[in-house]
């Protein structure tokens, strides 16, 4: 992002995927207090399109199954979270 700033974010929303075009400003890299490269960056926002083909929508939204442990996974969202605000 430092050295090609111009991003697409992807979001699935109510029967579409979404392409949110922009250029992003690294705030804080990497980002304090969480256990794994990360970086904090805003986006200023030139677009937002739907990315599926003329005519189509998502039949289903996506399916996924969580194996992960929740209470590291609570303990993960805080401090990306709390890294996030003090960035």
């Amino acid at each position: 992002m430092k050295t090609h700033p111009r991003i697409t974010v992807t979001v699935f929303g109510a029967e579409t995927i979404y392409a949110i075009n922009g250029v992003a400003e690294v705030v804080q890299d990497p980002l304090d207090g969480v256990p794994f490269k990360m970086c904090c960056f805003d986006m200023k926002i030139d677009a937002v399109r739907n990315a599926l083909f003329y005519g189509a929508h998502l039949a289903s939204a996506p399916t996924y199954t969580k194996v992960y442990d929740q209470r590291a996974m609570e303990n993960l969202d805080n401090q990306v979270f709390n890294a996030m605000k003090k960035a």
